[in-house]
């Protein structure tokens, strides 16, 4: 079984798999140098954006993750994206990551939705038993956002990667699993119930 592209739709966000043509639309949200710090890419032009989308797009050809435009309901502006990736079918799991979002929509329930928009689709759709998340564990916005969601942390997997800067990164480690997933969806509803929606 491979993952295969869908779109996710929640009350502010629409997930809609991620393409060559969106690197446009995209580039006035991915044009904020601080979103690339952690990411592992250096983001700096549109030719850069393009070919971080193509790298993303790669996980789709072997069928081994998805990768997604964040657009807003309201205005239908990209605003970010986030991809599904590392998918096992053997071992039922998956990742959640490389995911950014513009700084006009960061503390809105955007992210909080993604999460269960994707979490959903993992477990209710794809009945996976593993969702994980991981971030650099200098980036201490990232892991606050991650425990938020309700995501367990698991550790620090030392001098896991090299940045394109050089610099040997540590990797903090998270996971939701099938057995926590209706306390972490209980709690992701909480949390966007409290949150205005958009104006209409």
């Amino acid at each position: 079984m491979v993952l295969r592209p869908v779109v996710l739709e929640g009350k502010r966000l629409r997930l809609e798999p991620l393409g060559p043509h969106h690197v446009d639309v995209l580039w006035p949200a991915a044009n904020e140098t601080d979103l690339w710090t952690y990411m592992g890419h250096e983001v700096r032009t549109k030719e850069d954006l393009a070919a971080w989308v193509e790298d993303r797009r790669a996980v789709v050809t072997h069928g081994t993750g998805v990768a997604f435009l964040q657009r807003d309901r309201k205005t239908g502006h990209a605003i970010g994206s986030t991809s599904l990736f590392e998918y096992d079918a053997k071992n039922r799991l998956v990742e959640v990551g490389h995911t950014w979002l513009a700084s006009t929509h960061r503390g809105s329930g955007v992210n909080l939705e993604a999460k269960r928009l994707l979490f959903a689709h993992a477990f209710d759709d794809l009945g996976l038993n593993r969702v994980q998340l991981k971030c650099d564990a200098r980036n201490e916005r990232s892991r606050a956002a991650i425990l938020r969601i309700g995501a367990t942390f698991e550790g620090v997997l030392r001098a896991h990667r090299i940045l394109p800067d050089g610099h040997v990164r540590d990797t903090a480690m998270y996971s939701v699993t099938r057995a926590e997933w209706p306390t972490v969806r209980e709690h992701l509803d909480g949390l966007l119930e409290r949150l205005p929606l958009p104006e209409p």
